[in-house]
């Protein structure tokens, strides 16, 4: 890999993320496990596992809007400091045979709010430190990075929860986080526009006027984010729905579980496919057409046809191309947004494509109780692919896709440095 994309700064936060996503998956396992072996309730179990969902549905918009008036390297720091030592007290208590579902909720939802404040700060750093050339490997090398952990993560969660315990592995993640905060101690991220003008309600309130008005106004960026809502309201449900559909099918829970393995190594093939393969800047807009429309058509076929070889192996040539092309799409998106409003607009559109999600999972699951998954899935993932070209023939998209691989080439954005104008279209007009 050219080292003007591996430099010091992004090697330091791969790295930071990597041991800090791996305690996460660990965590996330081990709580549920903790909490339904505590109470012997599923729903309850559920509440513990979404309660970062919903607050990150709610809550990003006002995250993103303080996230781009504060010190995002102190804010990361920070964050993770203070998640680390929560994890451990909850891995302490947990040790020592003390911790109550009471207690577990209120220092879950601390976690969860502290992680509403670090998504949004934290996703704006990465156009800082890596030139606009290199954002869709790094975005890949990232992509990809997350994948081996929960593919290496869940794959061992059950041999990890009886042989180390619930208490040990949460303590991992506590470890975990005060790793990724020294870590980012010694990585140098530049000052946003609006960092130290001071932090008031009145300001904030204004913040989310204007990031709302950026996205709503901006040119190609209005135009994903009102099409990726459409796209995860139809397309995305299913995916929660796996176990139902693979026990239709007929499938064992090992055969499920092999599955869900296929799946994933399908997303990694795809995200280190486009890190290691530079693609030319013209032919990116075909590469994005052709690998959503052959990723939908693998996938509905995968979904109506029997056999477990031929499910799983369209599955994974489905995710392998959706990675393809999420990699190419997801850094359009992120060179749309107006530099002043990066982390404000991430807010919203966290929110709009959890709040997506979340419907969908919801009407899949209605449905799911009067048609089969595979039928309602295979309906919904062909719908998807109707906002998807509506997105995809865009003029503004088209050409911010062409000039993500094509702006930088001479090296004018240097890795640690703010790009001069990261923005290819013009930002939404003032109050």
């Amino acid at each position: 890999m050219p080292g003007k994309l591996f430099t010091r700064n992004f090697t330091l936060l791969l790295q930071g993320a990597f041991v800090s996503r791996l305690g996460d998956v660990v965590y996330s396992i081990a709580i549920g496990y903790f909490v339904y072996h505590e109470t012997g309730s599923a729903s309850l179990m559920a509440l513990f596992t979404s309660i970062a969902l919903f607050l990150n549905m709610f809550l990003s918009p006002i995250a993103g809007a303080i996230g781009d008036r504060i010190d995002r390297r102190g804010t990361i720091v920070l964050v993770d400091a203070l998640r680390g030592v929560l994890m451990l007290l909850i891995g302490a208590l947990i040790l020592l045979g003390r911790l109550g579902t009471g207690p577990l909720f209120g220092i879950t939802v601390a976690v969860a709010l502290l992680g509403v404040m670090f998504n949004p700060t934290a996703a704006s750093v990465l156009m800082d430190i890596v030139p606009r050339s290199e954002l869709v490997r790094a975005r890949s090398v990232t992509s990809a990075s997350q994948t081996v952990v929960d593919l290496v993560g869940k794959a061992f969660s059950g041999l990890l929860l009886v042989y180390v315990g619930v208490g040990e592995l949460v303590v991992f993640n506590g470890i975990s986080f005060l790793v990724n905060a020294v870590l980012v101690l010694f990585v140098r991220i530049p000052r946003s526009p609006k960092q130290g003008t001071g932090l008031s309600v009145p300001a904030i309130l204004a913040d989310l006027r204007d990031g709302l008005r950026a996205l709503v106004a901006t040119r190609g960026l209005n135009v994903l984010f009102f099409s990726a809502i459409g796209i995860n309201f139809l397309g995305a449900g299913f995916y929660n729905l796996l176990l139902v559909f693979t026990t239709e099918k007929g499938f064992s829970l090992a055969q499920y579980g092999y599955f869900m393995t296929a799946l994933s190594v399908g997303g990694l093939a795809g995200s280190l496919l486009v890190s290691a393969v530079r693609l030319p800047a013209k032919a990116r807009p075909a590469v994005l057409v052709g690998s959503f429309t052959l990723s939908g058509a693998a996938v509905i076929a995968g979904l109506l046809l029997r056999p477990f070889l031929a499910v799983s192996g369209l599955f994974l040539v489905g995710d392998l191309l959706s990675a393809v092309g999420n990699t190419i799409l997801t850094t359009a998106l992120m060179l749309l947004i107006p530099h002043d409003k990066r982390a404000t607009v991430m807010g919203f559109l966290t929110t709009s494509m959890v709040g997506g999600m979340a419907l969908s999972t919801v009407a899949y699951g209605f449905l799911a109780d009067r048609f089969p998954v595979s039928i309602i899935g295979a309906i919904g993932t062909g719908l998807a692919l109707v906002p998807l070209y509506l997105m995809l023939v865009n003029r503004d998209v088209k050409a911010v896709m062409v000039e993500s691989a094509s702006d930088g080439e001479g090296g004018d954005a240097a890795a640690g440095a703010a790009p001069e104008d990261p923005t290819p279209v013009p930002e939404a007009p003032g109050p």
